[in-house]
């Protein structure tokens, strides 16, 4: 099990003790040219008949889908870099990372966090078909969609299926659009994964990917599918609403939530029961988000908190529930094994989000930077925190 106790939280007080401002960064940010080994491929390269990814509607306003995937690293390489014995053997612990991102973005939006992540292990940056919405697009918006359906709860679990797996259940309630097989998390992942290993056969994707019987009736029969057992997920707003219902329903390898999931039964009765209450079959998962539920910073703690506490069988579980604040004048430092963590650090002042707190743990125009007298940014996160969250499967 990992413990990284007081890490974050003592380097970041010693560098911001010399004067180093957390809030000020260039105004154009971007990790993308410093990352090694990146590979970046759109779902039309990855789609066998050549589709173009279609456009996700937020409103009336059409959002591109076909932004590229980033794949940083291999996994013959990440065995070989982190000095680990080559075995034939399914069960070897080489890491694959897959991100997901939030509503109306792209993987090149977080490569600063994608970056990171792949300190800790082979790392790809997903464009999957979010949901958008008739009127709206994010998670608070589904909630309220999902709130005035007939069956809220049925309502709350189908959204994630549509966008993971594909489906017509937004369409069908007029809340979000309707998702292909193709474009939904599974199927995205599963063509990347196929044609990595059609390119690099040698370079170790074929443990990450099964080719489906015909006969299965949930995806056209050409669609490959993630072995999610062997593959850490972690998601962003709501591509962690999606990343944990994965974890409650897939055994992963691990999962990392950052900015959810921000699920909430609207108008159930308090005793009701949804997704978040059952058996998680991922017990490693951690947790990050913005500490400070003020209407511009990140109103929704109070449903994370609540559905944290709510996830049976994560290992954070059966342990006296606390969310660790990591900047914390108690010191106290941290363990994101047995806790959910937050920070109260303002977002950098180049961030455009109306939720300046929800957007600050992973895109790169609002996380908080600091600079330093030789003229780098450093993306404060990537001090420790990011890839501390990313180990969730060494848990």
């Amino acid at each position: 099990m990992i413990s990284h106790m007081k890490s974050f939280l003592s380097l970041t007080l010693l560098i911001l003790s010399f004067g180093l401002n957390a809030n000020q960064a260039a105004n154009s940010i971007s990790c993308t040219n410093q990352i090694d080994n990146l590979i970046e491929l759109t779902p039309e390269e990855c789609d066998p008949t050549g589709r173009p990814g279609p456009d996700v509607y937020i409103g009336s306003r059409p959002v591109g889908n076909n932004g590229p995937h980033y794949v940083i690293g291999y996994p013959a390489l990440n065995r070989i870099s982190q000095n680990r014995k080559l075995r034939n053997s399914e069960d070897d612990d080489v890491n694959l990372l897959v991100f997901l991102h939030g509503t109306a973005t792209q993987p090149s939006n977080y490569s600063c966090l994608l970056k990171s992540l792949a300190s800790v292990g082979t790392t790809i940056g997903l464009t999957y078909g979010f949901l958008g919405g008739t009127n709206g697009g994010g998670d608070m918006y589904r909630n309220t969609a999902c709130g005035s359906s007939n069956n809220t709860v049925e309502c709350l679990t189908e959204q994630h299926i549509d966008a993971i797996y594909g489906g017509q259940y937004g369409k069908k309630i007029n809340a979000w659009g309707a998702v292909d097989p193709r474009d939904s998390i599974s199927g995205r992942l599963g063509l990347l994964l196929k044609l990595l290993n059609d390119r690099y056969p040698l370079r170790g994707w074929n443990r990450f990917y099964d080719i489906p019987a015909a006969t299965r009736e949930d995806y056209p029969e050409f669609l490959p599918t993630p072995r999610w057992e062997n593959i850490v997920i972690s998601g962003h707003s709501q591509g962690a609403s999606h990343t944990a219902y994965l974890a409650q329903t897939r055994k992963l390898a691990g999962a990392t939530l950052l900015s959810g999931p921000q699920d909430e039964c609207q108008n159930c009765p308090s005793n009701i029961l949804f997704w978040i209450d059952r058996e998680f079959s991922t017990k490693k998962v951690t947790a990050f988000a913005h500490g400070d539920d003020h209407q511009d910073e990140e109103p929704t703690l109070p449903i994370m908190k609540d559905n944290w506490k709510r996830m049976t069988g994560v290992l954070w579980y059966k342990n006296p529930f606390e969310v660790i604040n990591i900047v914390s004048s108690s010191g106290g430092g941290y363990d994101v094994c047995r806790n959910p963590i937050v920070s109260t650090i303002a977002a950098s002042d180049t961030s455009l989000c109306t939720r300046k707190g929800h957007c600050s743990v992973g895109p790169d125009q609002s996380t908080p930077y600091l600079n330093t007298t030789f003229g780098e940014i450093i993306p404060l996160y990537s001090l420790g925190v990011w890839s501390d969250l990313a180990k969730a499967g060494q848990c």
